[in-house]
């Protein structure tokens, strides 16, 4: 599936559950970094330390750009599975399912902000939302119409 699907939390969240290591290739007894830190969720999911879309960070509030952000791409084909199974062509949800993912990664957080670009055709939402928002989201792109959102969790005050 190409798309954009982003999370991003504040550089300081405890992220231990996941381990994320940077892959390496060792040879001739040298060990070289081969790209950012990563780890999987499951067995269909992805989730890669990479930069922040300079477009996410214009279209977040100005709180939230005082924030120091880290920003976890998911990719895998655990966004296929699911898809296939709002669309009934599979009768189970893939386990761990993506509802797991997205409380696993911003259900218990005070700041998160989630970009998620279907096609990378533009995003058509952008607002303060909560998980259910986060979630019937991506259940109207999957499985209705393509549609971009980018949601953040609404505060009041960022010091």
């Amino acid at each position: 599936m190409d798309l954009a699907f982003e999370i991003l939390l504040p550089v300081e969240s405890d992220l231990d559950l996941l381990q994320f290591k940077e892959p390496e290739f060792e040879w001739d007894g040298i060990v070289y970094p081969q790209g950012p830190p990563e780890t999987t969720f499951g067995e269909h999911f992805r989730l890669v330390i990479s930069p922040i879309p300079d477009f996410v960070l214009r279209r977040l509030p100005t709180a939230y750009r005082k924030l120091d952000l880290q920003c976890i791409a998911v990719s895998g084909e655990g966004l296929d599975l699911y898809q296939s199974y709002l669309r009934g062509f599979v009768e189970e949800e893939p386990v761990p399912s993506l509802s797991d993912l997205i409380t696993t990664l911003i259900g218990n957080r005070d700041h998160w902000v989630v970009n998620f670009d279907p096609e990378y055709d533009g995003v058509a939402v952008s607002e303060a939302g909560t998980i259910a928002d986060v979630m019937a989201g991506i259940d109207y792109s999957l499985k209705v119409g393509k549609r971009g959102f980018l949601f953040w969790k609404d505060v009041e005050d960022i010091s």
